[in-house]
C-alpha cells in the first residue's frame, strides 16, 4: 500500500516525516511537495491550486496502479482531493481512501481571509496565531526571508481557489480536525458532499497543527482503517 502525503502551506517533503516512523512494513509512505521548497527549491512557486494539483498528479501518475491512499493536511487535503479528481478523470484507479486533516470541505472555502496580502508584521502574527510556526522561524529574520515567499504563494493559491461542485465520487473519506482550530465540525462534515461513501469525522485535542502531537494516533488510525 502506497500512502502519498501532501503537506500544508509552506511545507515540504520533510514536513510530515514524523508519520513515516509509525508505518508498518509493507506500507510505503511517499511524501510529495509542490515546487519552490524543499528538494524543489530552485523551481518557481505556483500560485494556483489547480496547477499545483496538476504538478503533484504528474509526479505520481505512473504509480497509481499499485493500491494507494492519500493523507493531506490543510492545503495538502485540498490538493489530495483535486489530485483524486484528476486520477478519476484520467480513468486511473482511485485511491482506497482519503485521510484529510485540518481542512473543511472545498464547498466551505468561499470566504477566506486575504492573508497573502498582509504586511509582514501582520502576516507573521497570523502565522503565529495558527500555531504551526516554530519559534526558531518566528524569531529568525533569515528563516522568515526564506519561508515568507513560499507561504504567501501557498496562501494565495488557497484563497483564490474557486470551488465547482461536481458529481460525487465513491471513495471513503476520513476527516480529522483539532478541537481548538478554525475548522469547524460543520465544515468538516461538508466533505460528505464530495463522496457517496460514508465519511468519518474524528477530532483530537489541539489547534490547527494538532497533528504533530498526534502523529502516532493518526498513523495508527490510518493503519487500522486501511487494515495494513
Amino acid at each position: 500500500m502506497n500512502i502519498f502525503s501532501i503537506p500544508f502551506a509552506g511545507g515540504s517533503v520533510y514536513s510530515l516525516k514524523p508519520f513515516e516512523i509509525y508505518m508498518n512494513e509493507g506500507v510505503c509512505w511517499i511524501p510529495l511537495e509542490p515546487p519552490g521548497r524543499g528538494r524543489r527549491i530552485r523551481e518557481p512557486l505556483i500560485r494556483d491550486l489547480q496547477l499545483m494539483a496538476s504538478d503533484i498528479f504528474n509526479q505520481i501518475r505512473s504509480d497509481l496502479t499499485t493500491p494507494y491512499a492519500f493523507y493531506g493536511h490543510s492545503m495538502g487535503a485540498l490538493l489530495a482531493y483535486l489530485v483524486t479528481r484528476m486520477a478519476l478523470d484520467a480513468d486511473l484507479p482511485p485511491p482506497t481512501r482519503l485521510f484529510l486533516s485540518g481542512c473543511g470541505a472545498p464547498a466551505s472555502k468561499s470566504k477566506l481571509p486575504g492573508r497573502h496580502k498582509l504586511p509582514k508584521t501582520e502576516f507573521w502574527k497570523a502565522l503565529k496565531d495558527l500555531g504551526g510556526s516554530p519559534d526558531e522561524i518566528l524569531q529568525n529574520e533569515d528563516l522568515q526571508h526564506y519561508f515568507e515567499p513560499i507561504l504567501r504563494a501557498d496562501f494565495e493559491a488557497i484563497e483564490k481557489y474557486h470551488y465547482q461542485q461536481t458529481t460525487p465520487f465513491d471513495i471513503p473519506v476520513t476527516v480529522i480536525i483539532g478541537y481548538d482550530e478554525f475548522v469547524t465540525r460543520e465544515e468538516a462534515e461538508q466533505w460528505q458532499m464530495e463522496t457517496l461513501a460514508p465519511i468519518d469525522v474524528i477530532s483530537y485535542p489541539g489547534n490547527h497543527f494538532f497533528i504533530f502531537d498526534r502523529a502516532f494516533d493518526i498513523a495508527r488510525l490510518i493503519k487500522k482503517t486501511l487494515n495494513v
